[in-house]
């Protein structure tokens, strides 16, 4: 019987245990700084005007994709609704609604 128990334990424990292991390495996306120096060692590192040509093409695609410059400040955003005054006095109204009590009068 507790054999039994045992395995089903871990039968159970095991998807839990998988998903904390961490990702082999030859599964991981190498990073921009390894691919440089493995380019270079290969010999097919890209030149200056390459490189340049890249960022633009890359800003470009930035801009096409989202209307806005890379290097445009980031605007804060419009808060969506009504203004907070006008917000009050419905958030008042439903505190009413639920408690039968007045929001602005303290506790007894």
């Amino acid at each position: 019987m507790r054999s039994r128990l045992l395995a089903c334990l871990i039968l159970l424990a095991a998807p839990a245990v998988a998903q904390t292991l961490p990702t082999p390495p030859a599964e991981r996306e190498p990073n921009a700084a390894s691919v440089r120096e493995r380019e270079a060692a290969a010999g097919v590192a890209p030149t200056a005007q390459q490189r340049q040509q890249e960022g633009a093409t890359v800003n470009q695609l930035f801009r096409d994709l989202t209307g806005t410059s890379p290097n445009a400040p980031v605007a804060p955003m419009a808060p969506s609704g009504p203004p907070m005054s006008q917000e009050g006095a419905a958030v008042n109204q439903l505190y009413r609604d639920l408690t039968g009590q007045n929001p602005n009068t303290p506790p007894r």
